[in-house]
């Protein structure tokens, strides 16, 4: 879970993010990100219905993947400009691998110029 400061929680930010962010897709994830003002936190968060994934077991394993990958690029973020991000998981990831989330994460970061 990403630490309280890091979370993305009111909606009016999640349609910002969604509407006016630059948007990245890979695989089985759809990566927005919304560039904010230097020296202010970068926040996140993971939408995954529960179409997208029957179990809530194996939804709570995807979510938790997603925010430490968030987690270690906001760390490395803290030296430059931040940024809200929101992470959704398209389609069903049921068979998805830890591996090809955490590929499909690092591709949508490669197409926004983050990684």
């Amino acid at each position: 879970m990403l630490p309280r400061i890091n979370r993305l929680k009111r909606q009016e930010d999640f349609k910002a993010v969604r509407l006016s962010g630059r948007k990245a897709k890979a695989g089985r994830l759809l990566v927005n990100f919304l560039p904010q003002q230097v020296g202010s936190v970068s926040r996140g968060a993971v939408v995954i219905s529960s179409k997208a994934v029957s179990g809530s077991v194996e939804r709570n394993r995807i979510r938790r993947l997603m925010a430490k990958l968030m987690r270690q690029q906001f760390d490395n973020w803290a030296t430059r400009s931040a940024g809200d991000m929101v992470v959704v998981l398209l389609g069903s990831a049921d068979v998805s691998s830890s591996e090809e989330l955490t590929a499909d994460f690092n591709k949508c970061l490669e197409k926004l110029s983050l990684n």
